[in-house]
C-alpha cells in the first residue's frame, strides 16, 4: 500500500526520537547498572529504540486525532499509552537480550520508576511537540540552527487563502462558535497543505498564508493542486461542518512567485518571517477572486513558472492585464480550474 506524502513525512519524523531513544537507552543502562555489559548495554538501547518507536508513533498517528478534544483528555490519554509502551519495551528488550530469568524481579522494580519517567516524558514531548506546532512545520528547527538567523532571499511561491463571508457568519453563529468553525477548517486544510509539500507560513484572521519553494511547488503543481485538495477535503466533510454549524467554509485563493526575504525577528516574541513584494501582490491577487467571482487566481509569473516545468495542466482562463490595488505594475491574471 502506498503511503501518502503526509504520512510519510511523519514517518519520517520517526527517525530522530528512535534515534535519540538508542543513544539514551545506551546511556541509561551504563549509568544505572552496578557492573555494565555489553548485553546490558544492547537491552538499554532496544529498549530506547522501541520506547521511541512505539510511543512516538502513537503521538504522531493516533493521539493527533485527540488534539480537538480536553487538555486533560489528551494528558491522560498520553499518561497511559507511555506506561504502556515503557513497559511493554523493557519486557520485549529484556526478554530479547536475556530472557526470561529475572524479569519478574526486575519488572517489579522497574514499574514502580515507569510512572515517574512517563510524566517527565509527558512533559519534554509536550513542549517540543507544541514548541514546533506553535512555530510551524520546519521554523522551531530552524530557530534552533539559526538557519535565517542572518536574512536571506529566496524564490518561493505563496499562496494567500481566504474564508468568504466570514464576518457575516461570525454574526450569525457567535464569535465562539465562529474560533470552533475556522480552527476546523485550519485543521481539515492541513493535510492537503503537507501533502503537496507546501508549509504552513502563519494564520491572519481567517486567512491562511502558505509557501513553497520553487521547486517543492512547481513539481506535479502542488502550489495549485493544494487548493483543489482542500476544497474535495472540505467537501467530504460537508454534513458534519452544516450538523455542527450550519455551515460549510467557502475559501479562495490567490497565488503567485517571486523573490522573499527571509530572516528571523523579534526577540522575546522571536519568529521567522517572509517579507518583500512577493506577499503584497499575492495578497493583492487573492481579493481580485471576490471581485471577479474566481475561486482560484494565478500570476502570469507562476503560470509561466509551471508552464516551464511542464505542469501548467490546468484550465486558464486569462482575466486580462490588471492593475493590482496599490501597484505601479500591470500583471496578467489567470482564473484556475481543474
Amino acid at each position: 500500500m502506498k503511503l501518502s506524502r503526509y504520512s510519510a513525512r511523519r514517518l519520517h519524523l520517526l527517525a530522530i526520537p528512535t534515534a535519540a531513544g538508542i543513544c539514551i537507552g545506551a546511556v541509561i543502562s551504563v549509568l544505572i547498572s552496578p557492573d555494565p555489559t555489553f548485553r546490558t548495554v544492547l537491552q538499554g538501547m532496544l529498549c530506547g529504540f522501541l520506547i521511541g518507536l512505539s510511543v512516538f508513533y502513537v503521538e504522531y498517528f493516533i493521539l493527533d486525532r485527540l488534539l480537538r478534544m480536553s487538555v486533560w483528555l489528551i494528558i491522560v490519554s498520553r499518561t497511559v499509552i507511555y506506561i504502556m509502551g515503557i513497559v511493554l519495551s523493557y519486557i520485549v528488550s529484556d526478554l530479547v537480550v536475556f530472557g526470561a530469568g529475572g524479569l519478574i524481579a526486575d519488572l517489579e522494580q522497574f514499574l514502580a520508576q515507569s510512572v515517574a519517567i512517563s510524566m517527565a516524558a509527558i512533559l519534554v514531548v509536550m513542549f517540543l511537540i507544541n514548541m514546533n506546532r506553535l512555530l510551524g512545520q520546519k521554523a522551531f528547527i530552524r530557530l534552533l540552527v539559526g538557519r535565517y538567523h542572518r536574512p536571506v532571499m529566496e524564490q518561493r511561491i505563496f499562496m494567500f487563502i481566504d474564508l468568504s463571508s466570514s464576518t457575516a457568519l461570525a454574526e450569525e453563529i457567535g464569535d465562539i462558535a465562529f474560533h470552533s468553525f475556522l480552527n476546523d477548517f485550519f485543521f481539515d486544510a492541513t493535510r492537503p497543505i503537507v501533502e503537496c509539500k507546501g508549509e504552513i507560513y502563519k494564520y491572519v484572521g481567517d486567512e491562511i498564508i502558505v509557501t513553497w519553494k520553487m521547486k517543492d511547488g512547481l513539481k506535479d503543481g502542488n502550489c495549485a493542486e493544494c487548493f483543489f485538495m482542500i476544497e474535495e477535503a472540505v467537501a467530504a466533510l460537508e454534513g458534519r461542518y452544516r450538523e455542527k454549524y450550519g455551515a460549510v467554509p467557502r475559501f479562495t485563493a490567490g497565488l503567485h512567485c517571486g523573490t522573499a526575504v527571509i530572516g528571523e525577528m523579534g526577540d522575546y516574541k522571536r519568529e521567522i518571517a517572509f517579507l518583500g513584494d512577493v506577499l503584497n501582490t499575492t495578497s493583492r491577487i487573492q481579493s481580485e477572486c471576490k471581485a471577479r467571482s474566481r475561486r482560484l487566481i494565478i500570476s502570469d509569473d507562476l503560470r509561466n513558472e509551471l508552464s516551464r516545468a511542464g505542469e501548467a495542466d490546468y484550465a486558464l482562463e486569462s482575466l486580462g492585464v490588471i492593475a493590482l490595488r496599490g501597484k505601479k505594475r500591470e500583471m496578467e491574471l489567470f482564473s484556475v480550474s481543474r
